[in-house]
């Protein structure tokens, strides 16, 4: 199966925090989802070396620190919060102009499809609040790639 590696990574990052989470997802399910788990991880590696490769990475690092410098900023108004919202945004400006090469490199890279046969899972085996959520409309088409219908 064909599928982006934007798609791809959302859904490896969600399977590791259903994984994770310690909420009772049944045992057919939870192996399906580690072995999935297990299958997708070589290519998740290559998602960041890649983003390495290309100094993708520095540019992450440098909106982290921007976010962290201004994480313990309380807005009481809106107006506070659309001053402060434009100040970041002015100090993003530059930082996307000098990543500007690493940020389109990598936009295309995760744009790209990889192909990937994926273990598939029954809907009968998902628990009650998985299929809820994957009943309900986009959702259904987030988790297909991993379902037999």
């Amino acid at each position: 199966m064909k599928i982006s590696r934007e798609h791809f990574f959302l859904l490896f990052t969600k399977l590791k925090i259903k994984f994770n989470s310690g909420e009772k997802i049944g045992g057919k399910c939870a192996y399906g989802f580690d072995k999935n788990i297990q299958l997708m991880s070589s290519e998740i590696k290559s998602i960041g070396v890649f983003a390495k490769e290309i100094k993708y990475t520095d540019y992450e690092e440098k909106i982290k620190e921007l976010n962290d410098a201004y994480k313990d900023v309380k807005c009481v108004t809106d107006e506070e919060k659309e001053k402060v919202e434009k100040e970041i945004e002015e100090k993003i400006k530059p930082l996307k102009e000098e990543h500007k090469a690493a940020i389109e490199q990598f936009n295309k890279f995760i744009k790209e499809e990889v192909e990937i046969e994926f273990y598939k899972i029954k809907m009968s085996d998902f628990n009650e609040y998985l299929n809820q959520e994957i009943d309900t409309g986009n959702n259904f088409m987030f988790w297909k790639p991993l379902l037999i219908e």
